[in-house]
């Protein structure tokens, strides 16, 4: 884990999102969200203790799996299972001339 990850225009961002189970209090999310955030390739994380609810957008980049990080969560001892995982910012290809922008939500 190296900490948030910048935006590259060259590789698709994915949004998973995961039930989290056995967070009892703001500590256990914050936990939770500190892991995530500190992933490598994971542009922001946001854990929702009320809903147990997590929602990650990563760089879609070899190794780096929504599966893996439900890993993550349960590595901490919690209950984490994959809701859903999609692409909501595909990879920019092609030279485009540095004029093509990819907006990064």
């Amino acid at each position: 884990m190296k900490g948030k990850a910048e935006a590259r225009e060259d590789v698709a961002i994915r949004e998973a999102q995961m039930q989290v189970t056995g967070m009892t209090c703001a500590s256990c999310s914050g936990l939770v969200t500190n892991v995530l955030n500190q992933t490598d390739h994971v542009l922001t994380a946001e854990v929702n203790l009320l809903f147990e609810k997590a929602v990650v957008r990563y760089q879609s980049v070899e190794g780096l799996t929504a599966q893996g990080l439900v890993m993550s969560v349960e590595d901490l001892g919690f209950g984490a299972a994959l809701v859903s995982d999609k692409e909501v910012v595909p990879a920019r290809t092609g030279d485009g001339g540095g004029k093509d922008h990819v907006a990064v939500p």
